[in-house]
């Protein structure tokens, strides 16, 4: 059935782009120009490949004339086609022998339905035998593991699950099992080792500061070049006060006043600048070392089990760089002291080895830290996994040892090939079908020739003293398919003198007739299109197509129709409101582009 219809691509003559609400039963009226022809060509290229349409348009591709004979002819019709009925009648004989059950005597092939048959036999036996093993297994797997199926498990889960079934090695069914007794973690605190800063830059600094050499600002013969007696005075000019009566703590004598103005112009600031570097140095040290005093301890129990391996080889590689990191800080502490002990001596630089710091191993640690914490997040999910995953592989155990996919494998060639005779059997049978609407449509040609005349004879008399009749030609006591055309009073007329109205009548009621009795072989609902069908008509004969139209409807009720016409008595005679639900009335009503309007009042049209 007709819904809606697209009018996009005829824009330029109507405004309407789309018509959402046809019915059963469709009358349209409009002027000449308003579109009607146009939208008969739209509904006819959008749906003649899906209804089984026939339209009512004009008298010419009904009637034709043959001016020798001074005949007319109704349709296209074969004079001679019992030839090609015996043909088909002998591809019927030949199909039905194929497809359907008969006993078959002295037969080396088997038929059609045969082959099929025994194809299916075959095919159910693997199957029930599949089922039985689906059956059993998923009785045993639910009775053994029942916390992983669940209560309800039977041989429709088992034969799912075979899909994607799967061996789990040891250490698979030793994680997935300790997933499944996994409890949410109670501490989810992170770790940061400590950021120790650039390592190279540090020794660096350290063996600049122990190849600093003072220079003093006044040569005394009694310091020169000796850095040992350098040293000492520094000492003890850090352990005494510059005040009067001072006495050397060493040898007891009075520090002169000139004894401290020697010592001040020897010893300049730079002394004072490369003691506080020292100082700083050791500081930087100490504070490294500090950060360093306790060991990284691994708490089993921030870390799920499949986790906890990673995360135990990082802590023991953290604790391996710990101890490699303190003896370098040890070593440059060593030196430190020695130059703060030295200040005014060369000291040879370090050369250990700069170990690596925590940078690398915090990226791993935060990585494997996230994936835990992610994992206890969807710790839910990961158990219905684990519970999967197991099931899967008791199920894969279970497969091998009934040698499934084999028998699995075996039930599915068999179907397949029953599954192929069976469509070759269902293509065999629409052969037949459709060879039997051909012939049956056939049949039905060769009786319109005879009686379409007298059908539409008894039609005609209805136009009372201005009918006319039909006159069957024959030769050799066959019928021809031509017409002579008789009045009323019984003499032959010419058909020159037939007017296009009674052309038209005569065409009207020959698509009247074909579409009452030559049906498909499906018995198809059909869509009808009339396209005024009143051309040219007198009075009489509108009244006469119009009961026609109206005994289509009231026979056909699961037809769908479409009457398009600008002769308003017609139209008039199908109201609008008589059954909403079934039918609908338009108004075509052109103002530069034709609008479609729903009329619920015929009279607005009748008076306009």
């Amino acid at each position: 059935m007709i819904n809606q219809l697209d009018l996009s691509k005829h824009y330029y003559v109507f405004a309407d782009k789309k018509i959402t609400t046809f019915k059963q039963i469709n009358f349209i009226y409009g002027r000449n120009g308003t579109g009607k022809s146009k939208l008969v060509q739209a509904i006819f290229n959008q749906y003649h490949q899906k209804e089984n349409m026939h339209i009512f348009q004009e008298f010419e591709q009904f009637i034709g004339e043959n001016p020798r004979l001074n005949a007319i002819t109704l349709g296209q019709k074969n004079s001679k086609i019992q030839d090609e009925v015996d043909q088909i009648q002998q591809q019927i004989d030949i199909i039905k022998a194929d497809i359907q059950p008969t006993i078959q005597v002295n037969s080396d092939e088997p038929s059609l339905y045969e082959q099929n048959n025994r194809l299916k036999k075959t095919a159910v036996k693997q199957y029930k035998n599949l089922e039985r093993i689906r059956r059993k297994h998923a009785r045993e797997i639910k009775r053994a593991h029942v916390f992983l199926t669940g209560p309800i498990y039977n041989k429709n889960h088992f034969a799912k699950d075979t899909v994607n079934a799967r061996k789990l090695n040891t250490h698979e069914l030793e994680a997935n099992q300790h997933t499944i007794q996994a409890s949410p973690l109670q501490d989810l605190s992170k770790l940061t080792f400590p950021k120790l800063g650039n390592l190279f830059k540090l020794i660096e600094a350290t063996n600049e500061v122990l190849a600093t050499q003072v220079t003093p600002s006044k040569i005394s013969q009694m310091l020169q070049d000796n850095p040992k007696k350098q040293n000492f005075a520094w000492m003890g000019m850090q352990l005494h006060q510059h005040v009067p009566d001072e006495r050397c703590a060493f040898c007891g004598s009075e520090i002169s006043e000139a004894r401290w103005q020697m010592l001040d112009d020897y010893f300049s600031d730079e002394v004072q600048k490369l003691e506080r570097r020292v100082a700083q140095g050791l500081a930087k040290v100490d504070t490294l070392c500090q950060s360093l005093f306790s060991a990284f301890e691994f708490d089993l129990s921030t870390w799920h089990s499949k986790y906890q391996t990673q995360a135990q080889q990082i802590f023991v590689a953290a604790n391996n760089q710990r101890d490699g990191i303190l003896n370098f800080l040890n070593g440059l502490k060593e030196r430190l002291s020695y130059k703060q002990n030295h200040l005014f001596e060369v000291v040879a630089p370090t050369n250990i080895d700069v170990p690596k710091d925590f940078r690398s191993l915090q990226t791993e640690y935060d990585a494997l830290f996230k994936v835990n914490q992610q994992y206890d997040k969807n710790l839910a999910n990961e158990i219905v996994k684990a519970k999967d995953n197991l099931r899967l592989h008791y199920v894969f155990e279970a497969m091998i040892e009934c040698n499934y996919q084999d028998k699995a494998r075996n039930y599915e060639v068999k179907e397949q090939k029953y599954r192929s005779k069976s469509l070759e059997l269902k293509n065999r049978r629409q052969t037949m079908r459709q060879l039997k609407g051909k012939l049956a449509q056939l049949t039905r040609q060769t009786l319109v020739e005879i009686d379409a005349g007298e059908t539409i004879n008894a039609q005609l008399r209805n136009l009372g003293h201005n009918s006319f009749t039909l006159k069957l030609m024959a030769a050799d006591q066959e019928p021809t398919g031509f017409y002579k055309i008789v009045d009323y009073f019984g003499a032959e007329r010419d058909i020159r003198t037939l007017s296009s109205g009674e052309k038209n009548v005569l065409a009207f009621l020959y698509f009247i007739y074909n579409l009452r009795k030559v049906e498909s072989e499906m018995l198809q609902t059909k869509v009808v299109i009339f396209d005024d069908p009143m051309v040219a008509c007198d009075s009489d004969s509108q009244h006469l197509i119009a009961t026609e139209i109206r005994k289509l409807l009231i026979d056909f009720q699961d037809y769908q129709f479409f009457l398009l016409t600008h002769n308003r008595w017609l139209y008039s005679q199908f109201p609008a409101g008589v059954d909403e639900s079934r039918q609908v009335n338009y108004h075509l009503n052109r103002q530069g582009k034709t609008h479609f309007e729903v009329v619920t009042n015929h009279h607005e049209i009748l008076e306009s």
